[in-house]
C-alpha cells in the first residue's frame, strides 16, 4: 500500500475502526466497529466472519449477503474508557448525545465520542441528572451490549454519579449575614423564635446560637427588622 493509504489505515487505527498490533506493523484487523458500518449495525453478528487479520498488500474481502432488517434508530456502546460509539443517522439523536458525548468522529451512520467531564457537567447545568444519561444510554443500548448484566459499565455509572455530587457540593446564594451582637442585645429565647420563624418561611441559609449570628435570603430580611424592632420596643 502507498504511504497515504498507510497512513490512513494508522489513523483508523487511533478511532477504533481497525487494529494494529503496532506502528510499523503491515498487518491490521478490521474491528468491530468497522464491521458495524459496513454492514449495518443490526447485522453485525452475521458479519463477525469478517474480522480476520488482512495483509496491507491484500484486500479486505468483499462483503457477504445479508438479510436487510430495520435497525434501531439509535445503538450505542459505551465502553470502560469512556468511548462511545453511536451508530445513528438521525441528527436529532446527535444533538441528544452531544448533551454530554464530546463527539470528535462523524460518519454517515456511525459517531464517535467521548464522555468527558466538561461535557457532562454542562449537562448538569442544563438540569440533566447522571440518571438519566445512564437511563438514556441503557433504553438506546446496542444488541450487543443489551444482553449483559451491566449495559453500562459499572465505572462510566460511578464516574457520573461522582460528577453530580462535585457538582452539587457548592452552590452560590445571594444572602445577608446579621450579627445580633451588633445589631441589638436579642435574648436567647427570642433569638430562637426568630430562626424558627425564618425557618418556616424558608429564608433561613444558616445560624449560630452561640455567636447570635444569621443567614438569610434577601427576603427574609423583613423578619429579622420586626424581631429588632420588637426587642427595641420592649427596652
Amino acid at each position: 500500500m502507498t504511504k497515504c493509504q498507510q497512513q490512513l489505515i494508522f489513523e483508523f487505527s487511533q478511532v477504533g475502526i481497525v487494529y494494529m498490533p503496532s506502528i510499523t506493523s503491515t498487518v491490521f484487523y478490521p474491528s468491530r466497529v468497522a464491521i458495524n458500518m459496513i454492514f449495518g449495525a443490526a447485522e453485525a453478528p452475521h458479519a463477525a466472519a469478517v474480522s480476520r487479520s488482512v495483509t496491507l498488500g491484500g484486500q479486505i474481502p468483499s462483503a457477504p449477503q445479508v438479510s436487510s432488517q430495520p435497525a434501531q434508530a439509535l445503538q450505542v456502546i459505551v465502553e470502560t474508557n469512556n468511548q462511545v460509539t453511536a451508530y445513528l443517522t438521525s441528527e436529532i439523536h446527535l444533538a441528544m448525545l452531544q448533551l454530554f458525548v464530546d463527539i470528535y468522529v462523524r460518519m454517515p451512520n456511525m459517531a464517535l465520542g467521548r464522555i468527558t467531564k466538561e461535557k457532562v457537567r454542562q449537562a448538569f447545568k442544563m438540569g440533566i441528572k447522571a440518571s438519566q444519561i445512564v437511563d438514556f444510554l441503557v433504553l438506546h443500548a446496542h444488541p450487543i451490549v443489551a444482553q449483559k448484566a451491566a449495559i453500562v459499565p459499572e465505572n462510566i455509572t460511578d464516574e457520573l454519579a461522582l460528577w453530580e455530587a462535585e457538582s452539587q457540593r457548592i452552590s452560590d446564594q445571594e444572602a445577608v449575614v446579621v450579627d445580633f451582637a451588633e445589631v441589638c442585645d436579642l435574648g436567647k429565647i427570642e433569638f430562637a423564635e426568630l430562626v424558627a420563624a425564618l425557618e418556616q418561611s424558608g429564608a433561613l441559609l444558616w445560624h449560630s446560637e452561640t455567636a447570635l449570628m444569621v443567614a438569610v435570603k434577601p427576603e427574609g430580611l423583613q423578619l429579622v427588622r420586626a424581631a429588632v424592632s420588637q426587642r427595641s420596643r420592649r427596652y
